[in-house]
């Protein structure tokens, strides 16, 4: 849908459907750059960090 559109895809969060995103623009060659949503919830920064990674 993006391929040719669109260069890269800057994400704010990992979490959900939204960590699939490297693996689906990867054949499309299309960049990637990653976020990570973080708050005052230790356990779930801790997740979305470790998704992150």
């Amino acid at each position: 849908m993006l391929s040719g559109k669109a260069d890269a895809i800057r994400t704010y969060t990992v979490e959900g459907v939204f960590e699939e995103i490297p693996a689906l623009a990867y054949p499309y060659k299309i960049n990637i750059a990653l976020g990570a949503w973080l708050d005052k919830d230790q356990v779930k920064n801790q997740r979305e960090v470790e998704t992150l990674i």
